[in-house]
């Protein structure tokens, strides 16, 4: 999934080899559940498993996924956000739910 995402950025940026990313940062939000189910003027409700419960829920995170800023081949911010529901089940923590996006 992620190198089919890879593909299709350097389709658009007119890459013509796969160039993984090789840096990656990390953090979160204050979202609830409650909130990443909801529908926005901007996109349609998640399609969120009801085995995230509010009792499992514990964060809304993002990884970005980034080039080495010394690589000249890649002249793009970024290549995708990976956004996920951590939950914690029998626990462990778990991705609940994620998905991909453009570089924020």
């Amino acid at each position: 999934m992620v190198e089919k995402w890879l593909w299709e950025i350097n389709e658009i940026w007119e890459i013509e080899e796969l160039i993984f990313p090789d840096e990656f940062s990390v953090s979160y939000n204050n979202s609830t559940l409650e909130s990443l189910r909801e529908e926005s003027d901007w996109r349609e409700p998640r399609k969120i498993s009801a085995e995230v419960t509010e009792e499992n829920f514990r964060q809304w995170v993002v990884i970005n996924f980034m080039p080495d800023g010394r690589d000249e081949r890649v002249e793009l911010d970024g290549w995708f956000d990976f956004w996920f529901i951590l939950v914690e089940t029998g626990g462990e923590l778990r991705i609940g739910f994620f998905e991909l996006a453009d570089v924020d």
